[in-house]
């Protein structure tokens, strides 16, 4: 390259990174199309690749990342086929990259299918970069042929489709975190990469190869803030709509006790409160049938940010015959929360509960399996639904394995008297005291990535949230004071 050329090249640079809104409005001079199309090219691979995991700019700034990749494409459709496709498949990547922000806000994630979708999106959208890039080197050439080079260079589009296929490979060899020397390594060869690349859009000019930007219907401010606000509406909407599990509930027969009234009765002349009586079925009151004793847990009430009072009781009681006892945990919404998205309740039974000296002290009463029931009114209709406890291993301090129980749901939109029971009987093996503790989550504030009540609680977090409201609440019972 001559000197002139050089010369010019590099007071080009200078001007495109020249501050004009330092010059008085008489000296300012716009942008040239390739300036404007080697910045939006730049910023739009490197927001779209390198993310901060703070303030939500993971979001926000691959948004901004894709939109402006797909302005960098629009004025260049018009010089080549592979410029063209460029564009097509940064459209593409644009679209693929919100349907999963917009997913995220959702309880799509865990539903379980969601990581078979999950991986063929991901293989998706990494085939149709490796493509872009390829598209991206071959465009760029074939730009210098016709900027007059005799040997047309793209060695910036080149180094970025090897750095992408390495980044590639080393994900499906399973290499999820990589040291941190060698993960800023890649990150400063990527930043040469796109600083190459910017200097080979900027020499088609500095060459004196004009560019013809094709014409646009929306100017590209309008599409930057247009996008933007189409992806914020959608994030909300999911946010309202997604994050609700499907239930199925089903009308009370207003006639579900008949012919346990004299059980019901001897329940509560035993202490049992008499709406907690009121909200079991007929096959639990029959197991229930000639209890010796109630004995009653301290009722705790809890109040929300969103303007829920809950309050949550516990019985247990004894029935005829051997040690065996039926456990009754019941919650009551005496003030229903403004946020209704999900709730859950984690239980770890007594024969389940890991003992560090491996003893077992109680067994299931296979007679009355745990099972958990939800009520609600409606007018003089009460609705019913039975959610699945689903077991989940979980490990103890001690670093051993043991099984604890969730079952979640989402509150009726209307309706009044929101409530529930969580009921199951065992068989008492030996003098062992008693501690049955419940917990329940209720999600009182919006998050995003949305994280259900349930999946908060059995990720462990520690240390209080604002966005979710545990409330614990258990019964204790020493057998030697009885």
């Amino acid at each position: 390259m001559s000197e002139d050329k050089r010369f010019d090249l590099e007071l080009q640079e200078q001007l495109a990174d020249f501050d004009l809104s330092a010059l008085p409005e008489e000296e300012r001079v716009e942008p040239t199309p390739w300036q404007r199309t080697a910045s939006r090219l730049v910023w739009g691979l490197g927001l779209s690749t390198i993310t901060l995991n703070a303030l939500h700019l993971d979001v926000i700034l691959p948004a901004i990342g894709m939109l402006l990749l797909v302005q960098a494409f629009r004025p260049l459709r018009r010089e080549n086929d592979w410029l063209r496709l460029c564009g097509g498949l940064a459209w593409a990547l644009c679209a693929m990259r919100f349907a999963v922000m917009v997913a995220d806000a959702t309880l799509l994630p865990e539903w379980q299918h969601y990581p078979i979708l999950q991986t063929a999106l991901a293989v998706t959208a990494g085939g149709t970069w490796l493509v872009f890039y390829f598209s991206l080197w071959r465009g760029l050439l074939a730009v210098g042929r016709k900027a007059g080079q005799e040997q047309p260079s793209a060695s910036g589009a080149a180094m970025l489709l090897v750095w992408y296929s390495l980044l590639s490979v080393l994900a499906l060899a399973g290499v999820e975190r990589l040291g941190w020397f060698f993960g800023l390594l890649l990150v400063a060869i990527y930043y040469f990469i796109l600083r190459s690349l910017r200097k080979i859009v900027l020499f088609f000019e500095a060459n004196g190869y004009v560019l013809q930007p094709a014409p646009v219907r929306v100017a590209d401010r309008a599409l930057l803030l247009t996008g933007l606000a189409a992806l914020l509406c959608a994030i909300l909407l999911a946010l309202q709509l997604g994050t609700r599990y499907s239930m199925d509930w089903q009308v009370r027969p207003a006639e579900e006790q008949a012919g346990c009234e004299e059980i019901v009765e001897e329940l509560c002349a035993l202490g049992l409160p008499e709406d907690m009586a009121a909200d079991l079925t007929a096959e639990e009151l029959a197991v229930l049938a000639g209890a010796e004793r109630v004995l009653l847990g301290v009722g705790d009430s809890f109040t929300t940010e969103d303007g829920g009072k809950l309050l949550c009781r516990s019985a247990a009681i004894q029935l005829q015959g051997e040690e065996r006892w039926v456990f009754l945990q019941h919650f009551l919404w005496e003030e229903l929360p403004r946020r209704r998205s999900t709730e859950a309740l984690r239980i770890t039974l007594p024969y389940e509960e890991y003992v560090p000296n491996g003893l077992v002290y109680f067994a299931a009463d296979e007679a009355l399996p745990e099972r958990v029931r939800l009520l609600y009114d409606e007018g003089e209709t009460t609705f019913t639904t039975s959610p699945e406890l689903v077991p989940t291993t979980k490990q103890s301090w001690f670093g051993d394995e043991y099984t604890t129980r969730y079952a979640a749901w989402s509150l009726p939109r209307q309706g009044t008297a929101a409530r529930g029971y969580l009921l199951y009987g065992l068989y008492r093996l030996d003098d062992a005291s008693v501690v049955t503790v419940t917990d329940y989550i209720h999600n009182q504030r919006a998050v995003y990535p949305y994280l259900s009540a349930r999946e908060y609680d059995a990720r462990g977090f520690w240390g209080p949230n604002p966005k979710f409201r545990t409330m614990q609440y258990q019964m204790y019972f020493d057998y030697e004071n009885l």
